[in-house]
């Protein structure tokens, strides 16, 4: 619907000043959620004229581009991210609050695409800084919480994979900060940041973050095997699994690199798992082993490995150890 009074609108030759004052709202107001998706919708109207100056141009002078393009980045810088600093400093979480996160973030989303790559990295760059910290109670002047800036990333995360070197200071900065936060915090950086990054790459790249996720976590646990660390490396690869763990017959991307069962580490983090101290830790190798145990049993792993040349041979091997001690624990556990 939004759409459509927009280009009726757009037709019509408006004033686009007054335009953009009308569906903006004043710095310490609330925005209406209907109003923040009629100037999204604005936005993704305008979209296209402001990017491929061949389409309509007597829809718009060079002049009103310009102008255009940047009242639109002013919606970033001057009521989008100013209006979650706030939302970030509130401290509710009321279905209001989340409502409001949600079609900011889009708006946001929008407005970044069609001002480009400059703007991108200058947007994702200020929202990183959230994420890898100790975590505290009172945020600094312009900082993000950490609920919030999942949020962004996640909206922004198209336009991020875009690029290389935004891709990669993502995964870094998801990473770091997966060390420091809480449990409830690392699982919506996981499920927001990480699985929609995976869900965003097309498959080559999809495999490489893949294997350098799951380096990353076994390095963890191998330099620090304590654990509080065993406990955060089960619930990282719980929420991977449906990635780490999918049959080669379905996915033309699967790689041995990514593949946990050729980990040694991985089979220790999940021994470790089986006898931690906290139950939704035990719940979670456990998980992990069955999951194992079935795709194995699909794919008829313990044969393909044992054909493979000698350096996968002796892979194979590895698994074989650590799964059949695990496999000899939890016959005796019932």
């Amino acid at each position: 619907m939004y759409s459509t009074v927009i280009n009726a609108v757009l037709s019509s030759s408006p004033d686009y000043n007054l335009l953009f004052e009308s569906l903006c709202w004043p710095q310490e107001s609330w925005p209406q959620t209907e109003q923040v998706e009629a100037l999204t919708a604005l936005v993704e109207a305008l979209g296209p004229f402001l990017i491929d100056s061949n389409l309509t141009p007597t829809l718009l002078t060079g002049a009103n581009r310009s102008c255009i393009r940047d009242k639109i980045e002013s919606v970033i810088w001057s009521k989008c991210l100013p209006f979650l600093w706030r939302i970030s400093a509130g401290s509710g979480d009321d279905a209001r609050c989340r409502e409001s996160t949600a079609a900011v973030c889009r708006l946001l989303a929008v407005c970044v695409g069609v001002c480009g790559g400059n703007v991108r990295t200058e947007v994702v760059s200020s929202i990183l800084p959230s994420l890898p910290r100790i975590w505290e109670e009172l945020l600094a002047p312009g900082t993000l919480s950490v609920q919030v800036a999942t949020e962004v990333l996640a909206a922004l995360m198209p336009l991020i994979t875009a690029d290389e070197d935004l891709t990669l200071d993502t995964l870094n900065c998801a990473l770091s900060s997966i060390r420091s936060l809480p449990d409830d915090l690392v699982s919506k950086v996981m499920v927001r940041i990480i699985l929609t990054l995976l869900n965003c790459c097309i498959d080559a790249k999809s495999s490489s973050i893949l294997k350098r996720l799951l380096d990353d976590v076994c390095d963890w646990h191998s330099t620090e095997p304590t654990p509080v660390v065993t406990e955060r490396t089960l619930l990282c690869l719980t929420v991977l699994s449906d990635h780490l763990l999918k049959s080669h017959s379905t996915t033309s991307y699967r790689s041995r690199e990514t593949d946990p069962r050729l980990c040694p580490e991985f089979w220790r983090i999940v021994q470790e798992g089986l006898t931690h101290r906290d139950s939704v830790s035990r719940k979670r190798a456990l998980y992990l082993l069955k999951r194992c145990a079935a795709l194995s049993e699909e794919e008829g792993f313990e044969a393909h490995s044992s054909t493979s040349e000698e350096g996968r041979t002796q892979k194979g091997g590895g698994l074989q150890k650590y799964s059949l001690s695990v496999f000899i624990f939890c016959q005796n556990q019932t």
